[in-house]
């Protein structure tokens, strides 16, 4: 266990270094720590990267439906970051590659999962106040309008 430990804080400390030279868009929090957290995953052993911004986009929507079930949206989001693995690392050369970006991978699921809640928590607010917003919106335009003097239709 130690050692999974030890693996999950060096494939951490890789993916913050890739951060540095390519921040990320859609991939952590929007915040400081955000900047470090990159939307791609490569590795000096193969010339392809595995793009984890779809992933990080498509788990940030998944939030944000009204109602979800967080654990839903994060064993999506694992599924998906393999998946991208999979795709970037396809050839059997790639394999170490591969399994590089599936620790990665597990960084990146590992987060959410521990550390998510807050934003679940805020999505799930901005998602209740769209609603809201919607339906205000909906009965006001249901509502007739008063008719004034100036109005041609009351003459």
């Amino acid at each position: 266990m130690q050692i999974m430990m030890r693996l999950m804080m060096l494939v951490a400390l890789l993916v913050m270094a890739q951060g540095q030279a390519a921040a990320g868009q859609f991939c952590g929090p929007q915040s400081a720590i955000g900047r470090w957290v990159p939307d791609h995953f490569v590795t000096p052993m193969s010339n392809r990267r595995a793009e984890f911004g779809r992933a990080c986009e498509a788990h940030d929507a998944c939030y944000g439906y009204l109602g979800v079930d967080k654990d839903v949206c994060d064993a999506q989001f694992a599924q998906h970051l393999r998946l991208e693995c999979d795709w970037a690392f396809r050839g059997w050369q790639d394999e170490p590659s591969r399994m590089a970006c599936f620790m990665a991978a597990s960084v990146y699921v590992a987060n959410v999962r521990q550390f998510g809640e807050p934003y679940f928590a805020g999505s799930q607010q901005g998602a209740m106040m769209r609603l809201w917003m919607h339906r205000q919106i909906q009965q006001a335009a249901n509502v007739p309008l008063p008719v004034t003097r100036g109005d041609v239709h009351a003459r």
